[in-house]
């Protein structure tokens, strides 16, 4: 077990202390008398290092990481499966880790839906891909090879390219002006238009 420094117990005892308001004085002063007791001290004690030990142990690994480590376990069995279907699944799966294919999670829920795959609309591209996944392998082998190569491939500068456009040309749509119109000079300060 280890001993945390004196700073962070007194930091413990300082959080504990800001309770009184909520507890009164009272509650305070019984505690203390029982901490006097040696059966209680001992039974807090033991209470105190249960509840720790429950905490790590229900300390739930990082979302990402834990996504991180499913996609890897699924990766690994589509490695060892002899499936047919297994061999384009990983082959998209390598390409999905690349961001090659479906970029984003509204490239996913575009694809699912063209697809008509019995899969919910996702917020998270990350864990979208092994449902994902999942709801391709019940396809026919012929009918997943078409799906997968009617995909949008994208390189990387394409998709940052991409993403400018669409940040642009979205937020101009409303004020778009006329082909005509933009190859006008623009009037020069103190000149009227």
């Amino acid at each position: 077990m280890v001993d945390p420094g004196g700073d962070t117990l007194l930091a413990l005892l300082a959080d504990l202390a800001k309770l009184l308001k909520k507890h009164g004085p009272e509650t305070f002063e019984a505690l203390a008398s029982k901490l006097a007791q040696p059966d209680f001290a001992a039974s807090l004690s033991k209470t105190l290092a249960d509840v720790a030990h429950a905490h790590r142990a229900a300390a739930p690994v990082g979302r990402s990481h834990s996504e991180k480590a499913a996609l890897s376990r699924y990766r690994r069995e589509l490695v060892k499966s002899d499936a047919p279907e297994s061999r384009l699944l990983l082959s998209f799966l390598d390409e999905i880790f690349a961001k090659r294919v479906l970029p984003s999670a509204k490239d996913v829920n575009a694809f699912v839906a063209e697809s008509k795959l019995p899969m919910a609309p996702v917020t998270s591209r990350e864990r979208a891909i092994i449902p994902l996944l999942e709801a391709l392998k019940g396809l026919p082998v012929e009918t997943l090879r078409k799906r997968l190569e009617s995909v949008k491939r994208f390189e990387d500068d394409d998709r940052s390219l991409r993403g400018w456009s669409e940040i642009i040309l979205g937020s101009s749509q409303a004020s778009r002006v006329s082909p005509a119109a933009a190859r006008e000079e623009p009037p020069r300060y103190g000149q009227r238009s």
